[in-house]
């Protein structure tokens, strides 16, 4: 059933079955997989980005399946399916709000985007998910001070993270591998 703790952090790793991730890995790199540029991992105006030339290194390429609880891709494969389905019994919730995708890609250097919440002017507990779907030396790091909360999370394949969506976090991009792949979820 569904729990809601406080400030709740819990890494899984081996979350799904080695060939559904291998399925997934193949899925999201092949040429026909649709991802979208994204100027910023932060919700922006693309005004801003454009007016004052902010087109910097955060950058990240984006594939949306839920957003704000609105179902944009229908193509979800069985492995995908099959993750929705294992974190929809981790969590005991089925309310999605999001599930997207993000591709860093290897720019020579770890860069640290913004840190933020994915709800943030919710007081209401959420789960933001993080699913790492390859190995890289990236990682995802809870950070934050108001909550005395800091941990690196070295990007592991298959390794599940979920926390209380409150806490501030952010990504690290990799310098040893072409991409950095990630899913995120927003549950309720």
């Amino acid at each position: 059933g569904a729990y809601y703790k406080e400030n709740h952090i819990e890494v899984v790793e081996n979350f799904i079955p080695t060939e559904n991730l291998n399925n997934l890995q193949f899925w999201m790199i092949d040429p026909k997989f649709k991802w979208n540029y994204n100027p910023s991992n932060l919700d922006y105006p693309l005004e801003k980005f454009i007016k004052n030339n902010m087109y910097g290194d955060n950058f990240v390429f984006n594939h949306a399946w839920v957003w704000e609880g609105i179902l944009k891709d229908k193509e979800l494969t069985h492995d995908l399916e099959l993750l929705i389905e294992s974190i929809r019994n981790k969590t005991g919730t089925n309310l999605i709000k999001r599930i997207k995708a993000n591709l860093y890609t290897n720019q020579g250097k770890q860069i640290k985007y913004g840190k933020h919440t994915d709800m943030p002017n919710s007081k209401d507990f959420y789960w933001t998910l993080i699913y790492h779907v390859n190995d890289c030396n990236g990682m995802t790091v809870l950070d934050d001070e108001e909550k005395n909360i800091y941990k690196e999370i070295p990007q592991k394949a298959n390794q599940l993270i979920m926390f209380d969506g409150r806490i501030n976090h952010y990504g690290v991009t990799q310098t040893d591998n072409a991409v950095r792949l990630v899913i995120n979820f927003l549950m309720m």
